[in-house]
């Protein structure tokens, strides 16, 4: 169920500002206010009072209504780039091979986390994906045992497989499609090669 700081946190994310940046803002209104106030009334575990409710409206241009209850609520899309491949060797930001874009719904998409979509290549995945999908991912450097990550290996650019990991600390990437076989790395191997966890997959979508 939306909340006071889920409001908060999504009209902080869709202006680009930092926690720091609102802070300074309320100040300027003549409201009292710092980064760890801020980020309490985001997680909820304080709300803010009826004149910082007024400040944070005014600087949001939003409703005092819109923020305390989610009367007349207009969801604003998270917009992220769709990728064709990501080259290993080329920081995230500077990857020009942008094919497209969507949108995702920030009831469900964590605003504070980075999010990228990938274009899928070949059937290594498949049944599950098929070339073409577009997978929603998102950015991060780890992904829980059974999760479906991007991931480089020795430098090649960027794979979807399934990461597999063991109680001895090896690593597995498997595809789902039993023609190709797995891959399985000794921590010493993963680092070596090296294997690069790059974000694990959140959505499938298939254009019809």
């Amino acid at each position: 169920m939306d909340t006071i700081g889920f409001r908060l946190k999504i009209l902080r994310a869709q202006n680009h500002k930092t926690q720091d940046e609102i802070a300074a803002a309320l100040n300027a209104l003549k409201v009292k206010a710092d980064r760890g106030t801020v980020a309490r009334w985001e997680n909820d575990t304080q709300e803010p009072t009826l004149p910082k409710v007024q400040a944070l409206a005014k600087i949001y241009g939003v409703s005092t209504d819109y923020i305390i209850d989610g009367k007349d609520m207009v969801i604003t899309p998270i917009r992220i780039n769709v990728l064709g491949h990501v080259p290993a060797g080329v920081p995230f930001e500077a990857i020009e091979d942008i094919v497209g874009w969507e949108d995702l719904d920030p009831r469900v998409f964590n605003p504070s986390h980075e999010y990228f979509g990938l274009v899928i290549r070949g059937d290594s995945m498949y049944p599950k994906y098929m070339e073409g999908d577009t997978i929603i991912c998102q950015r991060d450097d780890d992904a829980e045992s059974g999760r479906d990550v991007v991931a480089y290996i020795d430098g090649y650019d960027a794979l979807v497989k399934q990461l597999i990991k063991y109680e001895n600390g090896n690593i597995e990437l498997r595809p789902l499609n039993t023609v190709y076989p797995p891959r399985v790395f000794t921590p010493e191997q993963a680092e070596m090669e090296p294997v690069r966890i790059l974000g694990f997959v959140r959505e499938i979508r298939r254009k019809v």
